[in-house]
């Protein structure tokens, strides 16, 4: 395991990203706002990246042992990391910006609406299902169905996110 694969970093970015949200919700000055709105968004294209990578290196067979998967199911996986990687970027980055509406205009309440939450909701309930799909048709020790749980940790993780942010009084729905 080389210093990639621990989780400290994964940990560390996390907690780095969540002190910088708290940290920019509360900030006065216009520099410490757009450095803390900066950082932030650059972690949010990291973070799901790292929690990608950490998912795949728990799952991932020995190379001794990995079983090739036929080539459509690993395009398939592929397919679907991205769009879990997309899935989770933008949730956190509608998240990101209570923290800047909360400095631009002194209102940190995002107005989002239902039926856009619903489209969220099916598109990740979708890959979900087809990351467990994909994951159950591909050979147990085999590199696709690594990428498949890692897809399925993004979705997890992006969706825990927005419901979490979903119960806060900092989003208001609308129908």
């Amino acid at each position: 395991m080389n210093r990639l694969d621990a989780p400290l970093p994964l940990l560390l970015l996390l907690l780095v990203w969540l002190l910088l949200t708290v940290a920019s919700f509360y900030a006065t000055s216009p520099t410490v706002a757009v450095l803390a709105n900066t950082t932030q968004t650059i972690a949010a294209f990291l973070l799901p990246a790292l929690i990608g990578r950490a998912a795949f290196v728990a799952t991932r067979p020995s190379p001794s042992r990995v079983v090739p998967a036929p080539a459509p199911l690993g395009l398939l996986s592929w397919l679907l990391m991205a769009v879990a990687y997309s899935l989770c970027i933008l949730v956190l980055l509608r998240v990101l910006e209570i923290p800047w509406r909360n400095f631009k205009f002194n209102d940190p309440v995002l107005s989002l609406g239902i039926s856009a939450a619903q489209t969220y909701a099916v598109a990740a309930l979708a890959t979900a299902g087809v990351c467990v799909a994909v994951a159950r048709a591909s050979p147990a020790p085999s590199r696709t169905r690594s990428v498949c749980v890692a897809a399925l940790a993004m979705v997890v993780f992006g969706s825990g996110i927005d419901a979490i942010v979903g119960t806060t009084p900092f989003v208001e729905w609308r129908p």
